[in-house]
């Protein structure tokens, strides 16, 4: 990890009731360093737990914040250290309903899938909630707790004057009557101009533009999956390639048609070509996967003139419908059958010509 500082940061849904997202713009603390990054790769940002929820697990367990405790990874630090820094407390790891499981006798869960799905949307908070019997373990209840992993969010730039930007949803939410953050977001939503972070670039070989940029480039992304696209672009408009085709997703376009104003200019330009998908601007919803299948004849031909593919966004929401949708195209375009289009995707994942980045 190193030390940015933040020169930039300021919300893109200002108008939004219900969704927050950010752009954030780093550079190094020491301007001697220079960032060595491509579009498409990762900035892995440190995580640092809520104040609130550490305090409060603190009481439940009953331990002194300055009682010192042995990690695996940390060494020795004190317990408040270990809480903030070094151990996973936001989200409940199914991991540890595994152990509880095995090792104490504690829950009645079928199989992976069941603790999966008890997980969802808790925190070590509720697992002390559900399971009083862990509270009294003290200091052994740390040993369950899953390491605090650091958080990747896709660059939103191409490294032109040595800074970084990235961007990032807020993860709130409400449960059993509790306000929730995640712990990088919540983390970073606080950041001021000037104020220190730590993070780390990190490569993504599996999701770059093709080197000669004359090759056509489909990009497919929802919400904060257009960040790398972001990225992409300020390449392809240094390049002057102008064969960039993109389907976005978002809610509604008044409020959360992130990087709009920037995605306009280069259409303007001639560079980019989007197809935009504005969920809840009608009263029948309207996602990606719709805008591809209108466009089936324009993706098709791009395909056969060799365009590299790109996806970005979740696995869950997006990449299943889109995946569904590319097969439907390729049967009804390429007049190829269910087994055909899907050993045509294959091969084109072979050749790196469709790429993935969800999450």
């Amino acid at each position: 990890m190193q030390n940015f500082i933040v020169l930039e940061q300021y919300c893109l849904t200002p108008d939004s009731t219900h969704k927050e997202v950010f752009w954030l713009n780093l550079t190094p603390l020491d301007d001697s360093q220079k960032l060595d990054y491509q579009p498409g790769d990762w900035l892995c940002v440190k995580a640092y737990n809520p104040q609130s929820l550490v305090s409060a697990l603190l009481e439940r367990l009953s331990l002194s914040p300055q009682q010192l405790v042995t990690l695996r990874r940390a060494g020795e630090v004190t317990v408040e250290c270990a809480l903030s820094e070094h151990l996973e407390i936001t989200q409940l790891n199914p991991a540890i309903l595994n152990k509880l499981q095995r090792s104490y006798g504690l829950g009645e869960w079928e199989d992976r899938h069941a603790m999966i799905d008890y997980a969802e949307g808790k925190d070590i908070l509720d697992l002390l909630d559900a399971f009083p019997q862990i509270a009294e373990m003290g200091e052994e209840a740390l040993s369950l707790l899953s390491p605090l992993a650091p958080r990747f969010y896709s660059i939103a730039s191409m490294n032109k004057d040595n800074s970084v930007s990235i961007l990032y949803k807020l993860v709130a939410y409400e449960n059993a009557e509790r306000h929730r953050h995640g712990a990088a977001t919540g983390m970073m939503k606080r950041f001021a101009v000037g104020d220190v972070v730590s993070a780390e670039l990190r490569p993504n070989p599996g999701f770059k533009l093709p080197p000669d940029s004359t090759v056509p480039v489909i990009m497919i992304g929802a919400g904060t999956g257009v960040a790398p696209f972001i990225g992409f672009m300020q390449q392809r408009e240094q390049q002057q390639a102008q064969d960039n085709l993109l389907f976005f997703g978002e809610t509604t376009q008044a409020e959360h048609c992130l990087c709009c104003e920037q995605l306009e200019a280069w259409q303007k330009a001639g560079l980019l070509k989007c197809y935009f998908a504005f969920s809840r601007d009608q009263a029948h919803k309207v996602y990606v996967q719709q805008r591809l299948w209108e466009q089936k004849s324009e993706v098709w031909q791009g395909l056969q003139q060799g365009a590299h593919l790109y996806i970005c966004g979740s696995q869950n929401n997006l990449m299943d419908s889109v995946h569904r949708t590319l097969l439907a195209i390729l049967e009804s375009e390429a007049d190829l059958d269910g087994e055909a289009a899907e050993a045509y995707l294959k091969e084109m994942k072979k050749q790196k010509r469709l790429q993935l980045d969800v999450y």
